[in-house]
């Protein structure tokens, strides 16, 4: 996200848009929870759907 300059990302499967992950996302619901920045996490913080 930081080499990109973007603060969002869509999530997808294949060409189906499944949700939104947001750098806000991955500190306060990842970091914030005790997940390694490293882990992957994206899984557990995405909101379906962008909502």
């Amino acid at each position: 996200m930081a080499d990109a300059g973007v603060g969002a990302l869509p999530v997808v499967h294949g060409e189906e848009v499944l949700g939104l992950v947001t750098d806000r996302d991955l500190v306060v619901r990842a970091m914030a929870h005790g997940l390694p920045p490293a882990d992957g996490g994206e899984g557990h913080v995405r909101r379906p759907n962008g909502c």
